[in-house]
């Protein structure tokens, strides 16, 4: 599982506290699947609600100051965010429908999302908006 010490810092202050409480969330989420049983599935819905809430503030404001920045690629970055939130809720329904076990395939699939996110993409406007 991901932890805050695994994530690498883009140097933005604000980016970067948005990025390790978006770890942190994926971890509650992780926690709240795992004791599904005895914590029952208002657990594992707040979970995920959370989570879904801080990645929608945190495309608001990673995108304001792409935009701000004048950051080129800010529509396919912008396309990138869409993508994810997209593939969340239809994760997420698919639990829901029982068609799917969500532990291991949402946590896997946010991680791996976030980590490839954050190190080929992010990285990428960070010039912009150090300047």
């Amino acid at each position: 599982m991901m932890t805050v010490d695994d994530y690498t810092d883009l140097g933005i202050e604000e980016i970067d506290a948005q990025h390790r409480e978006l770890i942190a969330l994926i971890g509650k989420l992780h926690q709240a699947v795992a004791h599904r049983d005895t914590l029952g599935g208002r657990e594992v819905e707040a979970s995920f609600n959370a989570f879904i809430a801080h990645a929608v503030a945190h495309f608001a404001a990673e995108e304001k100051m792409m935009s701000d920045a004048h950051y080129p690629d800010f529509a396919h970055h912008k396309k990138e965010h869409t993508a994810l939130l997209r593939a969340v809720n239809h994760h997420y329904e698919d639990y829901l429908a029982g068609a799917v076990d969500l532990g291991a395939s949402i946590e896997q699939f946010l991680e791996g999302w976030l980590a490839d996110h954050t190190t080929q993409s992010d990285i990428r406007y960070v010039p912009y908006l150090k300047k």
